[in-house]
């Protein structure tokens, strides 16, 4: 079985189950984006040797956000390949302290059903482990470079971290400004038969103020954290939904 979906040239969406990874070749280099959970790292490892790639030649893990289901890989991917990792300072310092999140989360109205059968997915519960809600105990770990809002990506080449906030404080999305414009959203939206906020967020207002924002940007194909990408017409969907 294919370990990898190929969304736009050199971006390849990685399914981890309930979460999604992406690879991105930039000039001969690869990133990830987001790093699943420690368990996860047997799969990337063999998503990266099917495009081509050794394990070794993964030079960075850029990471939306620092919950578990977007960070727990990051120290196993460092020890696996050496790449960098990068995640904004507010996440960053959360990390540095054994925490993943900064609050509580708090669902959506009328989504109640929706999370709780998430949260009772065999596969989620066997992932979660351990795992309590944010902020949850971690194991620590330093990042080597923070992603700063209105700046470029390392190694990314012409692209454009911006803050979006809300789901979890220090969340960044990532627009890569090539082949018409491609979203990387984190959980700052997702596509579940919808296109919107992720239904739990420490501030849902500011969840919700942040998928706006992103709304605004130009884009032809949007990598979600949850849910198949969109492969054209990104930020019209985007544009629709918040009129809708």
């Amino acid at each position: 079985m294919s370990k990898t979906i190929q969304v736009a040239p050199g971006v390849h969406q990685v399914p981890l189950g309930f979460v999604n990874a992406y690879l991105i070749e930039t000039d001969g280099e690869l990133s990830i984006f987001d790093a699943g959970f420690a368990v996860d790292r047997d799969d990337i490892a063999a998503a990266i040797r099917e495009i081509g790639y050794e394990p070794s030649d993964l030079k960075r893990v850029v990471m939306s956000h620092n919950h578990v289901d977007h960070s727990d890989g990051a120290i196993g991917l460092r020890e696996l390949t050496g790449a960098r990792l990068l995640l904004s300072k507010l996440d960053g310092d959360q990390a540095a302290k054994g925490l993943a999140g900064h609050s509580e989360m708090n669902v959506k109205e009328g989504f109640e059903e929706l999370v709780a059968s998430q949260m009772t997915d065999p596969e989620f519960a066997a992932k979660m482990g351990g795992f309590g809600p944010p902020p949850t105990p971690i194991t620590a770990f330093e990042v080597d470079a923070h992603l700063e809002p209105g700046s470029a990506v390392e190694g990314l080449g012409d692209s454009l971290v911006i803050a979006a906030p809300g789901h979890c404080k220090g969340q960044v999305a990532v627009l890569l400004k090539r082949d018409g414009g491609i979203l990387l959203t984190g959980d700052a939206a997702v596509n579940f038969g919808f296109i919107g906020i992720a239904p739990v967020a420490e501030d849902l207002a500011l969840a919700q103020e942040s998928f706006e924002a992103l709304a605004q940007h130009d884009f032809e194909v949007a990598c979600f954290g949850h849910g198949e990408a969109l492969i054209s017409g990104a930020s019209a969907s985007f544009k629709a939904a918040v009129e809708a």
